[in-house]
């Protein structure tokens, strides 16, 4: 018989095996950067998927094309927003500094 406590846990546990991609192996991997790569795409792949096809939708660069500074900002403006509307961020704006 199985025991559920006062959140809905049992006490049966289920083995699971967790192994690297194969191109993820060896020592010349740079491990945090993999991991900030993998992290990175899938809060923007979240983002995307949630926010998409709305007003809130982080704006698209022309693939090929290098984006205008003002897209750049925009687009980074709005990537704060949403950080911080999804709770990843507890403060946050963006600041323009030009050079002279």
């Amino acid at each position: 018989p199985q025991s559920v406590d006062e959140n809905g846990l049992t006490n049966k546990f289920v083995s699971v095996v967790v192994q690297r991609k194969p191109e993820y192996t060896g020592r010349d991997v740079d491990f945090a950067q993999v991991h900030s790569d993998l992290v990175g795409s899938a809060i923007i792949d979240r983002l995307k998927q949630t926010f998409g096809g709305t007003p809130s939708a982080l704006p698209l660069f022309e693939n090929g094309k290098r984006p205008s500074p003002s897209v750049v900002e925009q687009t980074l403006k709005q990537l704060v927003n949403l950080f911080l509307i999804n709770g990843f961020a507890l403060d946050g704006s963006l600041v323009s500094i030009t050079s002279n």
